[in-house]
């Protein structure tokens, strides 16, 4: 039987052994995915609660209460009588922005001239802001075509209702329906499985200088620092890249297609995991003790995510972001899921992130073995917490 073969059945009995430590790796995970793919499955979000002050009492307001009612994000939830009975709504978390229709809008439009809506959305809450403003737009542009028609009826010289010669019009690429399921599901639930493969590698090599049982870790790897690493460190990365590429099934099989190469997707998955196993084990080898290298891996790799670049922009954001944003093997596993998830992107365009990604891992345990090493055979490293 060869060392890397004892110390995996070593570290597959630990865990039979110890049920907490077994759940990190069964159903803990398990229920994590499912819970961050039910709290996001509904796409969009829907019926968020606004207030329309009608100041102007005539039919644009009417009209223009109707059609928001019909879109399908927002619905208005209050009707006070002014700005200020809405901005205490907007402060009290009743209602997410506040419509104002000012006095004479339905007079100034009948006389050919032009009517406009004021919007005070509650910029403190960006992704409720955005959502709900999208819709306050979509229903007023709805409104200004209904109401150009019917101007441009009654008037004689039609050229005052002529529309405009140049126009914008935006065709959303890759994600037409603004869907947080498309954007969240897949980022979220890596970004926890990487952070658990990182916990659960430094967690299973620490704990051996932490017990005191080191020698017998590495009694059983025929004292071979990368087989006593590998075989410890390989339930945890099969079963975390098992559980990436099934989450990625099951979120293809809701009804999301893969634009690009599902091959490409599973590599960047396998690499995600091997570069924070190494990365976890190198903390350990750097403290010399578990617990600090689990405290510092919760700051590193729990930030990855809002440093990755895909939930806010990294670009021209200050030199710190950016260096600790390319110091992260996530930042790179992002830009790829997104190209293969859902931008279809060559492979030419894929390869070179998860060759950084694989250089991750590499320079990692390259860095990790020796250390790991040395406090393996020195005693007096031993049984720090």
């Amino acid at each position: 039987m060869t060392g890397l073969r004892r110390t995996l059945l070593r570290e597959l009995a630990f865990l039979r052994a110890n049920g907490w430590d077994l759940a990190l790796v069964t159903w803990i995970p398990l229920l994590l995915l499912a819970m961050m793919a039910w709290l996001f499955a509904a796409g969009v979000p829907r019926d968020l609660p606004v207030a329309v002050v009608d100041a102007d009492h005539g039919a644009v307001a009417r009209q223009y209460v109707q059609l928001l009612e019909a879109t399908p994000g927002v619905r208005v939830g209050a009707r006070p009588t002014t700005p200020a009975e809405g901005f205490a709504l907007i402060r009290s978390g009743a209602v997410w922005a506040v419509v104002v229709v000012p006095a004479g809008t339905s007079r100034a439009i009948d006389r050919g001239g032009v009517g406009t809506l004021l919007a005070y959305p509650n910029a403190a809450y960006n992704t409720q802001s955005g959502a709900v403003m999208r819709d306050i737009g979509t229903a007023g542009a709805r409104l200004g075509l209904s109401l150009a028609i019917g101007t441009e009826a009654r008037l004689k010289d039609s050229a005052a209702t002529m529309a405009p010669p140049l126009g914008v019009e935006a065709r959303t690429l890759f994600n037409p329906q603004t869907s947080y399921e498309l954007l969240l599901v897949p980022l979220v639930q890596t970004a926890l499985l990487h952070l658990m493969m990182c916990l659960a590698a430094a967690s299973a090599v620490g704990r051996e200088l932490r017990d005191g049982t080191a020698t017998a870790w590495l009694a059983a790897a025929d004292d071979d620092i990368f087989a006593a690493v590998t075989g410890k460190l390989l339930p945890y990365f099969a079963v975390y890249t098992l559980f990436g590429v099934a989450s990625l099934a099951v979120f293809s099989a809701n009804g999301w297609p893969i634009a690009g190469s599902a091959w490409l997707l599973i590599a960047a998955q396998a690499l995600l995991y091997l570069a924070y196993a190494g990365i976890g084990v190198l903390f350990v080898g750097l403290t010399g003790r578990m617990m600090r290298s689990l405290s510092l891996i919760g700051v590193y790799a729990g930030a990855s995510l809002a440093f990755s670049g895909a939930l806010f922009p990294t670009d021209g954001a200050p030199l710190f972001t950016r260096i600790f944003s390319a110091m992260t093997p996530y930042h790179w596993f992002a830009r790829a899921q997104a190209q293969q998830l859902e931008s279809g992107a060559p492979m030419a365009a894929t390869v070179p992130l998860l060759a950084v990604i694989l250089a991750f891992a590499l320079a990692a345990f390259a860095l990790a073995l020796p250390l790991l090493g040395g406090l393996a055979r020195d005693p007096a490293r031993w049984g720090l917490r």
